[in-house]
């Protein structure tokens, strides 16, 4: 992460609270949260190497900081962790102190009191026992902090919220495992502190603006380290309220609904929502650029208001999109957007947005099932480019949510871009699809019971325990099959042509047969697709699950049609 922007180490909790340094949580990040797991973990994982002198650090992963001056940081990912590890010294500290209350090595003990402070907690005027701390928590915490906890005055305090209640039983627990496990000793406790002080070793990423900590972000999250993005949209949102003064009572208003809406969608959801979101009302933006561009468009108070508002109507429909069995949806609703989530395809999601708010319900039930079909053709069997579609599917929600718009406007968008039946039927009868993935069972089932019906005309459900996929050659060939490497490879196991339906206990009893010995299955099985089989087939070969496959096919072209 190199260049003038960042600025990267890996540092001792020693080097990073050094002479001078202060840690600022923004005023709007979210509450101190950990609880006794946490506090037990990091505990437990300190005492390890404490007691074992060959372990010389404990990795506490990466803290993101926001400077201008190298000497006071914003906060923007590791508050959890640096609030913690203050509140484990400061347990030492009131050991330390309550060792002088009681004159126990009364003058030494006073000396590694204010040095062991003034080094990681900061100082404290002496008259107005006001305290200049090293760190400073948001607006729900700080005033415990700095008036009780620092002070040492907890013990007594009535009322506290929730997330003050945690950090008082997190420095209550504290104080017991180290009463308990280093013991009532000025100098162990000191020992103790200095030793943490320089084994907990994070990787440091200051950075000079948020629009480069959101890249941090982005880059780390790329990397599996799930950083709160949320958080940081939320602090630049807030702060531009707050730099206009609005007042303490719209501040808290602003926050409920803020909360409410990450509570609603879920933290690590939230940013893919605001992605989806953005694009169904305004040109395409890229997930690395979308901090960026919002930056650039929200930029006073009225536009976060707005926003928020906005988010709130589309939250909704959002999560709705994401669960068939939204109360949102009727019965064929719920069934399209079961399919939609069988095949994982989420671009559709831009339009489908903002067409809910333009189409009446039997529309919208109609626009559905003409998406599921587009998306079978084009994402399942055809796999064509995700990135041509996403940008295609985001002008046509442009289009809705701009202009007036009714079905058969947006069926010609759709049309656009709909694999034409020679490249579908080409595609079909080449695709293979391996049933030891969970998704592509389904999937493969799915297929299965479209072209039954297409020949029955009844209904199957293909979520149905009761309804089987029978592989013809089968997955283990038994010595009955042909020994020919070239016929039994995974190729051919999983193509579609090499699948049928099959009742479970026939499939069962079926097994690895011969595929004379399936025929027998085969001719009393119930559904139509296996019953041809029997009548067209006296031998399984390469031939044979290509020319299946082609049947298939040609049936395919007439049930996933937008007709």
């Amino acid at each position: 992460m190199a260049g003038s922007n960042f600025d990267t180490s890996n540092q001792s909790y020693r080097m990073i609270t050094g002479n001078g340094i202060q840690f600022q949580v923004p005023l709007f990040q979210r509450n101190y949260s950990w609880e006794e797991e946490q506090w037990d973990d990091l505990w437990l994982d300190i005492m390890a190497i404490y007691r074992d002198q060959e372990e010389e650090e404990h990795y506490m992963g990466y803290l993101v900081l926001q400077t201008s001056d190298n000497r006071n940081y914003l906060v923007v990912d590791g508050q959890q962790r640096l609030t913690t590890i203050s509140l484990i010294i400061l347990a030492g500290l009131q050991i330390i102190q309550e060792l002088v209350d009681g004159n126990s090595n009364r003058e030494e003990n006073e000396q590694r009191f204010d040095l062991l402070k003034k080094q990681y907690i900061g100082r404290t005027d002496p008259v107005s026992l006001v305290s200049s701390s090293k760190l400073i928590l948001n607006r729900h915490n700080n005033d415990y902090f700095q008036n009780h906890i620092i002070p040492m005055r907890q013990h007594h305090v009535r009322g506290l919220s929730a997330s003050n209640k945690l950090m008082k039983q997190a420095f209550e627990y504290y104080y017991k495992q180290i009463r308990t496990e280093i013991g009532m000793d000025g100098l162990k406790i000191t020992t103790f502190i200095e030793k943490i002080a320089d084994i907990l070793l994070f990787t440091k990423i200051s950075v000079s603006d948020q629009l480069n900590a959101f890249k941090v972000f982005e880059t780390l999250n790329a990397r599996g380290v799930k950083l709160s993005a949320t958080d940081l949209l939320k602090n630049y949102f807030f702060s531009i309220v707050n730099n206009e003064q609005e007042n303490n009572i719209e501040l808290d208003q602003l926050d409920k609904r803020w909360n409410k809406l990450i509570e609603t969608l879920g933290s690590e959801s939230f940013p893919e929502f605001l992605r989806i979101y953005w694009n169904s009302t305004h040109k395409i933006v890229r997930k690395t650029n979308l901090f960026k561009t919002i930056r650039k468009s929200v930029i006073d108070r009225n536009g976060v208001y707005s926003l928020i508002e906005q988010m709130e109507e589309y939250s909704g429909i959002y999560l709705a999109l994401n669960d068939p069995s939204d109360e949102l949806w009727d019965k064929e609703q719920s069934r399209q957007i079961n399919l939609l989530k069988m095949f994982n395809v989420k671009q559709p999601q831009v339009f489908l947005l903002a067409a809910y708010f333009k189409l009446s319900k039997g529309e919208y039930t109609d626009l559905l099932r003409y998406t599921v079909v587009l998306s079978f053709r084009y994402n399942v069997i055809c796999r064509l480019h995700a990135g041509e579609q996403e940008e295609h599917y985001n002008k046509l929600a442009l289009d809705i949510s701009t202009s007036p718009s009714d079905l058969k406007k947006i069926k010609k968008w759709l049309l656009h871009i709909y694999p034409d039946d020679v490249t579908f039927y080409h595609e079909f009868c080449n695709k293979e699809l391996k049933t030891t993935y969970s998704r592509n069972k389904k999937i493969v089932k799915y297929i299965l019971c479209q072209l039954e019906m297409n020949l029955e005309n009844k209904e199957l459900d293909y979520e149905s325990e009761e309804i089987s996929i029978e592989h013809i050659l089968p997955e283990n060939p038994s010595d009955n099959w042909e020994d020919n490497e070239e016929f039994n490879s995974d190729k051919n196991k999983y193509r579609l042509g090499n699948y049928t339906l099959l009742e479970i206990k026939k499939n069962r009893n079926a097994g690895n047969d011969s595929f004379d010995e399936k025929l027998l299955s085969y001719e009393k099985s119930s559904y139509k697709i296996t019953q041809r089989l029997a009548k067209l087939y006296t031998d399984w070969n390469m031939e044979a699950i290509e020319r299946n496959q082609k049947s298939m096919a040609q049936s395919a072209k007439t049930i996933w049609k937008i007709n």
